[in-house]
């Protein structure tokens, strides 16, 4: 079975080893910095151990560091195609001591059956040498998918590049032991199944009574972001790019009708903990 990992949702784990670690993830997004696997130690002067397997523009990123050594990290990318296009994907890192790996490989569509990338192969393959061997977590728990909170990111910065993962997993494995997906440490915001279709939201068409010449409306078939704006694909909704601003909002049609306040009107806006985030 997959699990849906919705916005600011995540799941924990027993730490990591400290110095050989072996994590595959299969999963599949449309966020193209997402953050798939976080531990870390106790910090001091915003710096700390820490093992981190993410998306940075849709290319793989496993890094590691020491409390007192620089972070060390390896990228493979998707070649013409980012690794947050929806499809489905399997990501292997590997860190033995100071050395890292990192590979990845396409899976079928529902994750059951990937290809596996051969040692070396520089379109899937990339490792790494680093300073440090041994790391510390102080027996701060593995985040799957997300974090708790944004404080363990802003107390340790440079460690990682998000903080959320929003999207489905079929599965994660350390060390060659399938995690247990349904029963973690602590959870937030997931899904029993992956309720996501096969097909971008961004293909959607909505019809629209555009009124023309005549006296009758007539229903014409327009784009999800109207004819001018740019779609992109938030794997539960979507986000327009309106064409000449920087309007991002839900649509480039009704979103941008003004409307009108009255004597003693008022307009309130609910500040979201994503919002608040991003700060």
């Amino acid at each position: 079975s997959t699990y849906g990992f919705r916005e600011l949702s995540f799941m924990t784990f027993p730490p990591l080893d400290a110095s050989t670690n072996d994590i595959s993830m299969i999963f599949s997004t449309t966020k193209p910095d997402s953050l798939l696997i976080y531990n870390f130690g106790a910090q001091t002067g915003g710096r700390s151990d820490f093992v981190a397997l993410e998306l940075v523009g849709g290319s793989a990123v496993f890094s590691y560091g020491g409390a007192r050594t620089a972070i060390t990290s390896v990228t493979v990318s998707g070649g013409k195609q980012s690794l947050a296009s929806g499809e489905w994907y399997k990501v292997t890192a590997t860190r033995n001591g100071r050395v890292i790996s990192l590979s990845i490989g396409s899976c079928t569509e529902n994750g059951d059956l990937c290809q596996e990338c051969k040692p070396g192969d520089a379109s899937c393959y990339a490792n790494e040498i680093g300073p440090a061997g041994t790391l510390n977590f102080n027996s701060h728990p593995m985040y799957v998918g997300g974090l708790m909170t944004a404080d363990p990111i802003l107390e340790r910065p440079g460690q990682v590049h998000s903080d959320d993962f929003v999207g489905c997993v079929h599965s994660v494995a350390v060390n060659g032991r399938p995690l247990n997906l349904t029963s973690p440490l602590r959870s937030r915001g997931i899904d029993p199944t992956c309720s996501r279709s096969s097909r971008s939201l961004c293909t959607g068409i909505t019809s629209n009574l555009i009124p023309d010449s005549s006296e009758i409306s007539s229903p014409i078939q327009q784009p999800v972001c109207g004819l001018y704006g740019s779609c992109y694909d938030r794997w539960n909704s979507v986000s327009c790019v309106c064409d000449n601003s920087d309007l991002v909002s839900p649509n480039c049609n009704d979103a941008l009708e003004p409307v009108t306040l009255t004597e003693g009107g008022f307009i309130e806006f609910k500040i979201s903990e994503t919002h608040r985030r991003m700060q």
